[in-house]
């Protein structure tokens, strides 16, 4: 009877389905950047009249402490996941969580509201940088399969969850310390931020990188932020000087980008990427929050 000399299964797919070393710290890093962002995202909800009241703002003011944040927030979050793969996922998490440290010191000193306003557009704009990597490195240390669907559970309930904590955690701080000491504790977080993804979070980008469109992504973010401006506006009055003015500027910028993307010699350009050649690999997903919720 002849035997067989019998071959141990290979191992492959079992590791290449297996998370890295640093996949925890990642996910816990990442949640806890995107948690952070939305408690500070939420907080005006509790302190906007004691921080109307010590900056002397008046309605218009307070329309906008309200708003100015999502204005900075939906300006930058639409490319920043291309410039994360492109430049580095870690680089411009720790960037976001700096500027956010940075732009909340802003917010805690302002002496007036127009100082109080830009240090919320800012807020947004860092928030977008945190934001837009996040799915980004998660995905990068977890493999398609189901680490990778219950890691991005986490990272939605950290949202959920930020959402849920912000206006308490406002309230509470405004009740023992004063609004300023919203702005001061979340100054602080974002340092802590900041030293979690230096020390927990692993770089890693595109491995086909493109080049920035530079004018269809500004023709875009300053689109978007004149919309919102606009909707901000709106509640003032939807017939103000204002209002028209923004949402006209706005929407003209969306058919300025349209005719900017088949003349600029990037690949992929601010609203979609194009098809790439059929000789071509297939070029890797980008970090849009979209793209990442799929195993």
């Amino acid at each position: 009877m002849a035997i067989r000399e019998l071959t141990p299964p290979s191992r492959a797919s079992s590791t290449t389905t297996a998370p890295t070393a640093s996949a925890l710290p990642t996910l816990l890093t990442a949640c806890f950047g995107t948690f952070l962002v939305l408690v500070n995202y939420t907080v005006t909800t509790t302190t906007l009249a004691p921080t109307a009241a010590s900056l002397h703002a008046g309605a218009a003011a307070q329309t906008w402490i309200l708003t100015a944040t999502s204005v900075g927030l939906t300006a930058l979050l639409l490319i920043m996941g291309g410039v994360a793969d492109d430049h580095g996922r870690k680089r411009v998490f720790g960037l976001g969580a700096l500027a956010l440290a940075v732009s909340s010191v802003l917010g805690a000193v302002a002496p007036d509201p127009a100082v109080f306003l830009i240090a919320r557009v800012l807020q947004g704009g860092a928030s977008a940088a945190i934001l837009a990597p996040s799915l980004g490195l998660i995905s990068e240390a977890f493999p398609p399969g189901p680490a990778r669907v219950r890691a991005l559970g986490g990272w939605g309930a950290a949202v959920g969850l930020g959402i849920a904590v912000g206006p308490v955690y406002a309230a509470l701080l405004v009740d023992h310390g004063g609004w300023r000491t919203v702005y001061w504790v979340i100054g602080a977080l974002a340092l802590l931020l900041l030293a979690l993804s230096t020390r927990c979070l692993a770089e890693s980008r595109s491995e086909r990188p493109r080049r920035l469109d530079v004018f269809g992504a500004l023709t875009l973010s300053v689109a978007v932020a004149l919309l919102n401006a606009g909707l901000a506006q709106g509640r003032s009055g939807w017939g103000s000087r204002r209002w028209r003015s923004c949402s006209a500027s706005g929407w003209w910028g969306w058919p300025a980008s349209r005719w900017w993307r088949p003349r600029s010699r990037s690949r992929c350009s601010t609203w979609r990427c194009s098809a790439p050649p059929a000789s071509s690999p297939p070029v890797p997903a980008r970090s849009s929050p979209a793209s990442h919720w799929s195993a």
